[in-house]
């Protein structure tokens, strides 16, 4: 434990509120580094009376089970806060536990470990944030936002770009911005024996992480570390079996979708391959013969392949982040192309949520907007389908300009994707049918 007067390099309004609220704090290594936690709430959490009196209905289990985590929590904190100091970029982690608030369930950071490193900016954002719950029991119908869905669907939420948040998805989102808050992560506190989740742990950061690999694998080692479990990364990538058919697909990909781009100047082609993953996923080989796939409770996602074509160096950056998503069939524009078998158009990707679109966040800092995807088959794989998706240059100035460009992607697609057909048994061409989605118009 500190002395309080050891304080100098945190604000004043920061010292006040550690001192009123007695909070116990350390300083970490490296030195501008300090875990902070309330001894008086650890001893409230693991009391009889609290974990086990007048919890009412609404309430789900994972309360009474948050008490026996909060010290693992803060032993992740701690060491978390030390190991990401190394990042350049100021840090904060505190954790979201869920609370009584009458007769409701709600998510708070109030009297929660957090950790803090450099920036003083974060000591206001933290303070800021205990002013903000969100409503997680069966009685709320409002969006619980961000943390609030993290908490419910035990699922990881993501975004480099914390500014593109709507305000009814993160609130604090105005106060993270004024705290110069750009990476945002949420983790599911999943505990064991339930498999349930008993809070969120939040992480944020002051640089821009496109890649957060290295932090979810940070993350998830020190969760199991103290015996809680990990979270699922955004997808898992799977394989067609078939490795020969696989690659004859993947150079005629290559080489049709780099025509269609040059011909048509587009700025960026990507392809798509289904899967089948979920939870607790597993590599085993047995979900059909095409493709390596996963155990577990099945959902229909589609993963990015390998392969893309890129107009520049910028726009590949935008392809380097889609190898760490996954899209539900059905969701934004791939997912609608490979539900329908129709060839679906969006002219602006970035007006779909983050739910229907992971990559929502990534297309608003690379200005990409206009989005065109087919469903496709080769001769080659059978049955397995491929959707391959273009982004359209940008400010194309009327519908006319623009049906005229579609229909010449396909036509172009046609003499160059020679094995292919369109998922529906349709031929390539321009007697196709296009979904515009949004206003679910259908241009012939």
């Amino acid at each position: 434990m500190e002395d309080h007067n050891d304080f100098d390099d945190f604000p004043h309004s920061f010292k006040n509120y550690v001192k009123s609220t007695k909070l116990t704090w350390r300083r970490l290594e490296p030195m501008n580094s300090s875990v902070f936690w309330s001894e008086d709430a650890l001893e409230s959490e693991s009391s009889p009376t609290h974990s086990s009196g007048g919890v009412p209905n609404s309430v789900p289990e994972t309360l009474i089970a948050n008490g026996k985590v909060t010290v693992k929590i803060r032993s992740v904190i701690e060491k978390l806060t030390t190991d990401f100091g190394h990042l350049k970029s100021g840090v904060l982690l505190q954790l979201w536990a869920p609370r009584t608030d009458g007769d409701r369930c709600v998510l708070t950071t109030t009297d929660q470990p957090f950790g803090l490193y450099e920036t003083e900016a974060l000591c206001n954002f933290r303070m800021k944030c205990m002013e903000y719950k969100f409503y997680v029991d069966a009685k709320s119908a409002d969006d619980p936002g961000v943390l609030g869905h993290v908490f419910r669907q035990n699922e990881l939420a993501f975004t480099p770009y914390v500014m593109y948040y709507t305000y009814e998805k993160y609130p604090q989102r105005d106060d993270a911005i004024k705290s110069a808050v750009q990476t945002s992560m949420a983790f599911p506190v999943i505990y064991p024996s339930s498999s349930r989740c008993v809070g969120v742990l939040e992480l944020l950061f002051t640089r821009v992480f496109f890649n957060a690999l290295y932090i979810v694998n940070k993350v998830n080692a020190e969760l199991q570390d103290v015996g809680l479990e990990k979270s699922d990364t955004y997808g898992h990538l799977v394989t067609p079996v078939d490795y020969k058919a696989h690659n004859q697909v993947l150079v005629e990909l290559s080489k049709g979708m780099k025509v269609v781009c040059e011909t048509h100047k587009l700025l960026l082609s990507l392809a798509w391959v289904p899967c089948s993953c979920g939870r607790d996923a597993e590599l085993d080989g047995s979900c059909n013969k095409r493709y390596v796939s996963c155990k577990g409770q099945v959902v229909n996602t589609i993963v990015c392949m390998e392969t893309f074509y890129a107009s520049d160096v910028y726009n590949q950056g935008f392809v380097n982040s889609c190898s760490d998503y996954y899209i539900r069939t059905g969701h934004s524009v791939v997912g609608s192309a490979l539900r329908s078998y129709s060839p679906c158009f969006c002219e602006d990707v970035t007006q779909f949520s983050k739910t229907e679109y992971p990559l929502v966040h990534f297309a608003c800092a690379y200005r990409l907007t206009s989005s065109f995807a087919i469903c496709l088959r080769s001769t080659y794989t059978g049955d397995v389908d491929y959707v391959i998706e273009f982004f359209l240059p940008r400010n194309i100035e009327s519908d006319p300009v623009l049906r005229t460009l579609l229909y010449s992607i396909l036509a172009t697609m046609k003499q160059h994707f020679r094995s292919f057909k369109v998922a529906s048994g349709e031929e390539l061409g321009q007697e196709l049918s296009i979904e515009v989605l949004k206003d679910r118009r259908l241009w012939h």
